[in-house]
């Protein structure tokens, strides 16, 4: 019965051996095993030491809310922290920002390995208002968010809303590519000041009005005192 409507229809037949011509050409490509060895030994994983921070003792559990001290060590681990953009302008994402919960410090360095292109540096809010005893940064965004050209950081807290450091208009020579604390302005995301407890920031246009948005997560409650020792009642987690 197929042979007779081939015979009959010779347009199916050409038709049928295009669908299976293009049913072979579309397949995915596979690779063999010996092949599939090969290129992953062009990849590795090497282990590289992060400068630490030598000004300060390191404090490895936090003070907390009385409410809260059976948790304090897993309180303690929360803000660690890293991201990688391209902020001296060298056309690679080799500058890392980097929140370690042991010093409650946010540093920009260069990437281990890629050159002492400039000196780390800490990213402090002054003059804005901040208690190092009931504030503490948890992580960093990357992203051009007043829309000037020039690569922003923007750093999340808990015990505040998050502030923006905007990149001044760059002023040094092109060939030096030295970036320092004096090259970023703080200001604030949100006013007036609140307690948010922020663990994740992500930005992208929701809207589709093609200007950036940002999407926050906070963790414990707006208004909580997790870090406050001297606080009264009891914390809890929403």
């Amino acid at each position: 019965m197929r042979n007779k409507f081939l015979r009959h229809s010779p347009a199916a037949g050409v038709a049928l051996l295009f669908i299976l011509i293009s049913f072979f050409l579309a397949g995915l490509p596979t690779i063999g095993t010996e092949e599939r060895a090969s290129l992953a030994s062009r990849f590795a994983f090497r282990r590289v030491q992060i400068p630490e921070n030598t000004t300060q003792l390191p404090r490895y559990v936090r003070t907390v809310h009385p409410s809260l001290k059976r948790i304090s060590a897993w309180i303690s681990t929360l803000g660690a922290s890293a991201a990688l953009a391209d902020l001296d302008g060298d056309g690679l994402p080799n500058d890392l920002c980097h929140v370690d919960p042991r010093f409650d410090r946010v540093t920009i360095m260069p990437v281990p390995g890629t050159g002492q292109r400039y000196e780390p540096f800490a990213l402090d809010p002054a003059p804005l208002p901040y208690d190092l005893t009931t504030m503490a940064p948890m992580g960093c965004l990357f992203g051009d968010f007043n829309e000037d050209g020039l690569m922003d950081v923007l750093v999340y807290y808990w015990g505040r809303t998050p502030v923006l450091f905007l990149r001044k208009q760059d002023t040094h020579p092109p060939e030096t590519q030295i970036i320092s604390a004096a090259d970023y302005l703080p200001v604030e995301l949100a006013s007036p000041v609140q307690c948010w407890y922020t663990n994740a920031v992500t930005s992208a246009d929701f809207d589709g009005d093609g200007h950036v948005d940002l999407l926050i997560a906070n963790y414990f409650p707006d208004g909580a005192h997790v870090l406050d020792a001297h606080a009264s009642g009891t914390e809890d987690m929403d």
